[in-house]
């Protein structure tokens, strides 16, 4: 929107508001006229001056009651006043016609344990009522006569383990059971303590004679520089790792440590016995001596001598003899 355009929303809603405030204003402005003028009367008035007290009246004689009003409506219900004392107890009236059963409410909290009563006179036995659940184990009475031995019950149900009593004889030796399972092996035991050292040993027999500068030669090949140390026949014998002339690189050649060989202009050593060809990421070789670059171009040469004139091809038959 233009600047042109929002004046001509924005004015409409302004001119309003101004309306609004200058009829809002007059309203105020009347009201304040109002009190002003009510100040100027009151101040125009003369200040009341202090008089003497008068003597007293006579008492009035009392008017007749009046007839009672009706009653007013009833009123909130206000909160509950605090709890008065308990008043004495008084006696129990008489029993009333009793009741029908009521739902059998729930069980009550236990009450104290009252004092035990004496004992009532026996009565009659009444019927067998049902099994009880188990009490604990009373204390072990004293050892009465042994009994008869009457004849076996069935096989109760597996008690709780009694006390243990007291140990009787000896019975005869059962027979020998047989072997048991092989157990699981057993965790391994602690190391035992150092043994003392034993005696020495016999003394051994004289060693042969070795090898010394004096054995000592060296001699190389096509395969190798060698280190040899020979007497007798007793021959040790070392490859040694020093650079050889191997020549160009074969396929399927078996190179040894300290092997050189030529390939693509380059001069390789070999570090440890290889098949491979040296480079392409071969780590076996080591380039020792790379290929040089191209040199620069050299001079012109001299024009070469003119060539002698060829045959005349274009007259000349299939058996190359020419037409005439």
């Amino acid at each position: 929107m233009t600047a042109v355009e929002i004046a001509d929303v924005v004015a409409p809603v302004l001119l309003e508001l101004l309306t609004v405030r200058d009829t809002k204003i007059a309203a105020l402005e009347a009201r304040n006229a109002e009190l002003i003028e009510r100040l100027i009367v009151l101040e125009a008035r003369p200040l009341p001056r202090d008089g003497r007290d008068g003597t007293p009246g006579l008492n009035g004689k009392d008017g007749h009651d009046g007839a009672p009003g009706l009653p007013g409506a009833k009123g909130e219900r206000g909160e509950p006043g605090a709890a008065g004392p308990r008043g004495e107890k008084g006696e129990g009236g008489t029993a009333g016609p009793r009741g029908e059963q009521g739902e059998r409410g729930e069980p009550g909290a236990a009450g104290p344990r009252g004092e035990t009563g004496k004992p009532g006179l026996i009565g009659e036995r009444g019927p067998e009522g049902p099994a009880g659940v188990s009490g604990r184990d009373g204390l072990p009475g004293e050892k009465g006569e042994r009994g008869e031995l009457g004849a076996p019950g069935p096989r109760g149900e597996k008690g709780e383990p009694g006390l243990i009593g007291e140990r009787g004889p000896d019975g005869p030796a059962g027979v020998t059971g047989r072997d048991g399972l092989p157990g699981a092996p057993g965790a391994p035991g602690r190391d035992g303590l150092p043994g003392t050292n034993g005696g020495d040993g016999a003394p051994g027999l004289d060693g042969k004679d070795g090898l010394g500068f004096d054995d000592f030669d060296v001699r190389s090949d096509e395969t190798g520089c060698y280190l040899r140390l020979a007497r007798g026949e007793q021959v040790k014998e070392a490859r040694l790792p020093v650079p050889r002339d191997a020549g160009v690189w074969k396929a399927g050649t078996a190179y040894q440590p300290g092997d050189g060989v030529s390939w693509n202009g380059s001069f390789w050593l070999a570090q440890r016995s290889t098949t491979d060809r040296p480079g392409h990421g071969a780590t076996a070789w080591r380039l020792a001596v790379k290929s040089g670059g191209d040199g620069k171009p050299g001079p012109e040469g001299k024009p070469g001598r003119d060539g002698k004139d060829g045959r005349d091809l274009t007259s000349m038959d299939t058996t190359g003899r020419k037409w005439s």
